[in-house]
């Protein structure tokens, strides 16, 4: 009963952690989505991508930034956000590893920083379609219908010798 209890809560952090990360700060808040790994070439994990989309929102003259490294896509450095117009960046990530993108929301009552790890959801884990699933049952029957006739022969036989 306890592994059901650990499977359910496991299954409902994976679906929080694929839904949109918001932090919030004096009245203003970012909201990072659409996170994904856009993998490079299989032999190199250096040019190896995490693209997501940043929206900020808020209310009077609250303004964002977010600091992002080298390479990265529109801008390396620091990025100030266009208020409730979503942005899209792209950032370097070795393996599409986990990735922690430091922000800064200047509000009317001051600033507050702090920092957000974005991670991409992992592959899909491939299954049988149903055509699989066809020729799978296809086989497990010939190979019982096999041995079911393998062992009335062997009864006969062992019959026959008595």
């Amino acid at each position: 009963m306890t592994k059901f209890y650990i499977v359910a809560i496991l299954t409902l952090f994976s679906f929080a952690a694929l839904k949109a990360q918001v932090v919030s700060c004096q009245g203003s808040s970012l909201t990072f989505t659409n996170v994904i790994c856009l993998p490079g070439d299989p032999q190199q994990t250096s040019d190896d991508f995490l693209q997501f989309t940043v929206t900020s929102s808020g209310g009077g003259s609250s303004q964002s930034s977010i600091l992002l490294p080298m390479s990265s896509t529109p801008m390396a450095g620091t990025n100030f956000l266009p208020s409730n117009s979503p942005v899209t960046f792209s950032v370097p990530s070795i393996n599409c590893a986990p990735l922690v993108i430091p922000f800064t929301i200047f509000g009317p009552q001051g600033e507050c920083s702090n920092t957000v790890t974005l991670q991409a959801p992992a592959a899909p884990i491939p299954t049988m379609d149903q055509w699989g699933i066809i020729i799978v049952f296809l086989g497990m029957s010939v190979t019982g219908l096999l041995f079911l006739r393998q062992r009335k022969t062997s009864r006969l036989i062992a019959n026959d010798l008595d």
